[in-house]
């Protein structure tokens, strides 16, 4: 098994080595940059391929054009910070910023596409310790500015800077923002790995369903502390209301026994809209089970949830069920547990540092999460290297926030993440179990929490305009 931290140091060299092409007046190798920054986006994207033809229905030349296109997309910006930073001739920091700000945009530009981050990607890597404070477009930058400063390894400017950084990285080694908060809650994250070709099958439905409910059974009697359990997104596909009566009884007869709490992805009907949402269910004094709180989702994913204008014939031709949700509330109020307040998200929100870090400076809401939770369904992604990102995605959430992160998911990764953004338990990819863990939520507040991205952009901006106007002046 190859170390993280060796894919860390190859993205490093991979970044080095394009702005390395891209610096020179060869056209040829500029070319070359411009199709190395093509394939990586390929193969960081080549999961759509599986998605659309897989799992959509798609044919394989539809498919692989759609994923192609998307790569180029995406590529688009690093191609256009490319064309600036030529044309300002930036020095490292420029250019770091520049990239910094390409990938904000990519990341919020029609609701935002954050895969490939660089900074989530360096997870493993020693810059993650400026996560707490600049987030993972700072740690971006940061490998950025490195990656730059390798490529002009000939030129021994802002070697001050590059000092400084690393005299950072070395003290936030040591750093801790957050202290323990409550009791430690016993929780259990089932996986239930039911295949996507037949989740939504209404044939299929009550197999997947007793499927989730033998692993709750399973897990509670052979632990007799369980105080939360949680099952993935749209690990029920109908609404609670319309749930058969045996299966109610069967989890109102767990939950009462070991006075427990149920997380349960599952859609949500508000009128004649639907969501994709979050219900913590517990039984009552009343000894009836009941939807206590919940969680709906805000962060809709294009084609999955919600259609853009013009793509109806594209979502009916994937076959793609229940298309349109509505827009849940952000930020929302986390969920409490015992003594523990849950911040939920639903999939892809954890790709979101600053959504996800937004609800600690709501000031509507008294009580802040001491843990993170997020719930997905990854069987669309096929057992590619999306599962694996967006684990990484979780991990950087933890480290800006100084929360420790529950993860229940359909296919994997199911694990819970410390607040230094550590895998302490995990289940393996397409494993149908369940995962025991003691988890210890954290109060306290990182830099993150309060200035989220705006510090990172701030200076990224100040940066460029520096040089645009250091480059303006010198013509004139």
């Amino acid at each position: 098994m190859i170390p993280d931290w060796t894919l860390s140091l190859s993205h490093l060299i991979f970044l080095s080595i394009i702005f390395y092409l891209w610096k020179n007046k060869s056209k040829l190798k500029i070319q070359i940059a411009r199709y190395l920054i093509l394939a990586g986006c390929l193969w960081g994207l080549h999961w759509i391929f599986i998605s659309l033809n897989q799992y959509g229905g798609l044919n394989y030349f539809v498919a692989s054009l759609a994923t192609v296109i998307l790569a180029c997309y995406v590529a688009s910006y690093y191609l256009v910070a490319g064309i600036i930073i030529r044309k300002l001739e930036l020095p490292p920091v420029g250019i770091a910023s520049i990239v910094c700000l390409a990938e904000w945009t990519k990341s919020n530009f029609l609701t935002g596409f954050p895969w490939l981050n660089i900074g989530v990607m360096q997870i493993d890597s020693p810059f993650s310790v400026f996560a707490p404070f600049l987030g993972a477009y700072g740690v971006g930058f940061m490998v950025v500015y490195f990656a730059a400063l390798i490529a002009n390894a000939t030129k021994l400017t802002f070697i001050p800077i590059s000092i400084i950084c690393l005299l950072i990285i070395f003290l936030g080694s040591f750093s801790n923002f957050t202290k323990p908060n409550g009791k430690i809650l016993n929780v259990t994250l089932v996986q239930g790995a039911i295949p996507q070709n037949i989740k939504f099958d209404p044939d299929q439905e009550r197999i997947s369903k007793e499927i989730h409910l033998d692993l709750i059974n399973t897990a509670m009697q052979k632990n007799k502390k369980i105080d939360l359990v949680v099952l993935p997104e749209t690990a029920f596909t109908r609404i609670f209301s319309l749930l058969e009566k045996e299966h109610i009884q069967e989890i109102k007869n767990q939950l009462s026994k070991h006075n427990s709490i149920l997380m349960m992805g599952i859609p949500k009907r508000n009128n004649n809209n639907w969501r994709n949402s979050l219900i913590a269910l517990k039984v009552e004094q009343s000894s009836e089970l009941q939807i206590y709180d919940s969680y709906d989702k805000h962060h809709l994913v294009p084609f999955g949830e919600f259609i853009p204008w013009g793509f109806k014939w594209f979502v009916n031709m994937m076959q793609i069920p229940l298309g349109e949700f509505e827009r849940g509330l952000n930020p929302q109020k986390p969920i409490k547990v015992k003594d523990q307040y849950v911040g939920v998200n639903i999939c892809f929100e954890d790709l979101f540092g600053d959504e996800i870090s937004s609800i600690f400076t709501e000031s509507s809401y008294k009580e802040k999460p001491s843990i993170l939770l997020n719930i997905s369904n990854l069987g669309w992604f096929g057992d590619t290297n999306a599962l694996d990102y967006h684990l990484k995605a979780s991990r950087m959430r933890s480290l800006e926030t100084g929360r420790p992160m529950l993860r229940a998911t359909n296919t994997g990764v199911t694990a819970l993440i410390n607040h230094k953004g550590v895998v302490l338990n995990n289940l393996e990819t397409f494993e149908r179990n369940y995962l025991n863990v003691e988890v210890q939520g954290t109060s306290g507040q990182t830099l993150y929490n309060f200035l989220g991205n705006y510090l990172v952009l701030f200076f990224s901006w100040f940066v460029l305009g520096f040089f645009s106007m250091k480059k303006k002046f010198y013509k004139s």
